[in-house]
């Protein structure tokens, strides 16, 4: 879940319009699917809906073996300056 996190908070920063200040999650949910009991992991973000005040970002959280083990959606709300 937190590298999930970080992946979608560097996701929404960088899609950010350009007269915001940053972001700020408001909601995130995580579905764990499968464990992780050793290896690495990797979590790609992307954006799923992109707004001047709301950004949506989707998550996959994949083992060393690309197995799906996590998804995650979080809402990160566009703070203005």
């Amino acid at each position: 879940m937190a590298a999930a996190d970080t992946a979608g908070g560097i996701c929404a920063f960088r899609n950010i319009p350009p007269d915001a200040a940053g972001t700020i999650t408001v909601e995130s949910k995580t579905n764990f699917l499968s464990a992780v009991t050793r290896g690495r992991i990797d979590a790609i973000a992307k954006p799923i809906h992109l707004s001047r005040t709301l950004i949506v970002i989707e998550s996959d959280v994949r083992d060393d073996q690309q197995r799906l083990v996590a998804r995650v959606i979080q809402s990160q709300l566009v703070l203005a300056q």
